[in-house]
C-alpha cells in the first residue's frame, strides 16, 4: 500500500496578498533531527564551525540535495509556483550566541547561476563562496519563492524572520528606503 504524503494547507490569498505564508510543519520529528544530524558531519567535515552559515549545501550536502526534492518539500514549492518548480539553493543560517550577526531589513534578489554569462537586465554580479551571483530581472524573481524550515525553535528574540507585508509587490526597493517602508506598513515576526 502506497501511502500519500499529507502537505500542509496553504492559503494562496494570503501568500499573493501579504508575499509570505506561514505553514504547519509537515515533518516529522525524526526527519527533522536526521537531516540535523547529517548537517552537522557534512559542517564537522567541510566547514568552518565558526561561521554562521553555510552556502551551497543543494550542491555540496546529499542529505540536503535529497531532503529538497522530497515529496514534502518539493509538494510544497509545487503548490506555490506550480509543477516547474526546483530547488536552485540552499543556505544554512546557525544562529548561536557565540557566531552571529544581525540582518537589517533587505530583499533577496540575487541568484546563484552556473556561470557568468553577460546578458541585458541580469546585474550587477557577485562572487559568494566561489558561486557566481546576479540579479536578475523581476520577471524571474516573481517566479521564485524560498522556502525557510527551521531545524530547532526560534523564537521572537532568538532570530526569527520579519517581513514587510505586501512588500513583495513594490518591486525592486532601494535600499536606503526599506526602513521606511517598514516604518508605514504592516509587518510580522515569523516565530518557529
Amino acid at each position: 500500500m502506497i501511502m500519500q504524503t499529507q502537505l500542509p494547507i496553504i492559503d494562496l490569498t494570503v501568500f499573493e496578498r501579504e508575499g509570505f505564508s506561514r505553514i504547519s510543519n509537515p515533518f516529522t520529528f525524526e526527519e527533522i533531527e536526521n537531516l540535523s544530524i547529517s548537517i552537522e558531519d557534512f559542517r564537522d567535515t567541510n566547514s568552518n564551525p565558526l561561521l554562521p552559515g553555510v552556502r551551497n549545501l543543494l550542491r555540496d550536502c546529499t542529505a540536503v540535495r535529497n531532503f529538497s526534492i522530497s515529496e514534502k518539500v518539493f509538494g510544497i514549492a509545487k503548490s506555490l509556483i506550480g509543477e516547474n518548480a526546483k530547488p536552485v539553493r540552499s543556505i544554512l543560517f546557525d544562529k548561536t550566541p557565540a557566531p552571529n550577526w544581525y540582518v537589517t531589513w533587505h530583499q533577496d534578489v540575487s541568484i546563484a547561476v552556473a556561470e557568468r554569462i553577460d546578458v541585458e537586465n541580469y546585474g550587477p554580479w557577485s562572487l559568494k563562496e566561489d558561486v557566481v551571483h546576479v540579479q536578475p530581472p523581476k520577471e524571474i524573481l516573481e517566479q521564485m519563492v524560498s522556502l525557510r524550515i527551521h531545524l530547532d525553535h526560534c523564537p521572537e528574540e532568538n532570530g526569527a524572520i520579519k517581513f514587510i507585508a505586501g512588500s513583495h509587490k513594490h518591486g525592486h526597493i532601494e535600499t536606503a528606503e526599506i526602513a521606511g517602508l517598514a516604518e508605514r506598513s504592516d509587518s510580522s515576526i515569523c516565530a518557529a
